[in-house]
């Protein structure tokens, strides 16, 4: 009797936050491929989707390593404003340069829902559930946000299910290869004061793990667990001072971490 081997094509699946339908995608594609593929299978346009590793959203196919299944979001088309929530108030994080009407938070100040969507996604990015306005402080709810950013059933899904992980487990829950691909993969910068280049922009406190994005501002961090350390070379504060010097001294750049 003759065998007949047959040769099985490695696969990537997503699965849709909204309503759990998972789409199987050849390994072989490219991700712009990949992204199109789903888009032809969904009827939305490929710009559209975003795929879904872990706690974070894939920038290219060098993130998508891993052999378990992975998430599927589709956005909305638009992000309509009700006329009595429309805000004349400038953008609180683009001011006046921000593209698009502003809707009007429950604070008073004013927000595109494009830049609201984008400022709670880097905030559940960088492992924090509380969603703040960055002018009075005053907390935007789910439910507010899911209003005023008109956010689609996968991105409601998608923030649910990311503040009940970061709230019930903090970071333990976390896929290790798509951590480390955020710390690898991460922009670089020149922190400000001290003039030290190439400095990776998210850093890992060393002592609770929490993801830190650097926007602005000198080396010196404090994480919201207490501890202060350099953002550079991440050496931890001395009886309240950095070892390698005060906000404008030089130091050496630490190694990208890798979480073990």
């Amino acid at each position: 009797m003759k065998t007949v081997y047959t040769l099985t094509m490695a696969t990537f699946s997503f699965r849709r936050f909204s309503n759990r339908q998972v789409y199987t995608v050849e390994q072989t594609k490219s991700y712009f491929e990949i992204k199109r593929h789903i888009a032809q299978l969904t009827s939305v346009t490929w710009d559209r989707i975003d795929l879904v590793r872990g706690p974070f959203i894939v920038e290219n196919k060098e993130d998508m390593t891993s052999q378990s299944e992975m998430g599927l979001i589709i956005h909305p088309v638009e992000r309509p404003i009700p006329g009595h929530l429309r805000s004349v108030l400038p953008d609180v994080f683009e001011g006046d340069m921000a593209d698009g009407p502003r809707v009007t938070m429950c604070c008073g100040h004013a927000v595109t829902p494009e830049n609201l969507f984008r400022f709670c996604l880097t905030t559940l990015k960088g492992g924090i559930a509380i969603f703040s306005c960055q002018i009075c402080r005053n907390i935007w709810t789910l439910e507010e946000i899911t209003i005023k950013a008109v956010l689609s059933d996968d991105e409601r899904m998608f923030f649910k299910q990311r503040i009940n992980e970061i709230t019930t487990t903090g970071w333990h829950f976390i896929d290790k290869g798509a951590t480390n691909d955020l710390l690898r993969n991460c922009g670089r910068i020149t922190m400000g004061y001290d003039n030290i280049a190439n400095v990776p922009n998210i850093r890992a406190c060393p002592k609770c793990f929490l993801f830190i994005e650097h926007r602005e501002g000198c080396k010196t961090m404090t994480c919201s667990c207490g501890h202060v350390f350099c953002f550079s070379c991440l050496k931890g504060a001395v009886g309240g001072s950095l070892p390698c010097g005060s906000y404008s001294s030089g130091c050496s750049v630490a190694p990208v971490q890798e979480i073990l």
